[in-house]
């Protein structure tokens, strides 16, 4: 299955249900595929409810762990598992003040 027909469908969609079809579809797709690289144990490639809410997700961090147990250098392995500051922050003010951004950059340990 080819991720572009999939996320196209549910771009098209007019409900949610078909929606989420397509987003299932897709992501499904991709899961498949990160098993087939061997990079990771296999990991069931399945959508599964989000708790008790009526909504399909993949449980991505299952796959990071994955990746991350996945490494064999130690200093890697050591680094904070933090991504981008637009990851860590959620506000428009510090993501577009250049001077402030940088001042949190210290939550990602050295600056330099």
């Amino acid at each position: 299955m080819e991720v572009g027909p999939a996320l196209e469908r549910m771009l098209a969609a007019d409900d949610f249900a078909e929606r989420e079809s397509g987003w299932v579809e897709a992501i499904e797709a991709l899961a498949r595929r990160h098993n087939a690289l061997g990079l990771t144990v296999h990991l069931d490639p399945t959508v599964r409810n989000f708790h008790s809410r009526p909504l399909r997700v993949i449980d991505a961090g299952r796959f990071a762990t994955a990746c991350i147990e996945s490494v064999s250098d130690s200093w890697l392995r050591a680094l904070p598992r933090v991504g981008a500051i637009d990851q860590l922050l959620d506000s428009t003010d510090v993501l577009s003040d250049g001077g402030v951004a940088h001042r949190v950059a210290g939550f990602y340990g050295s600056t330099t």
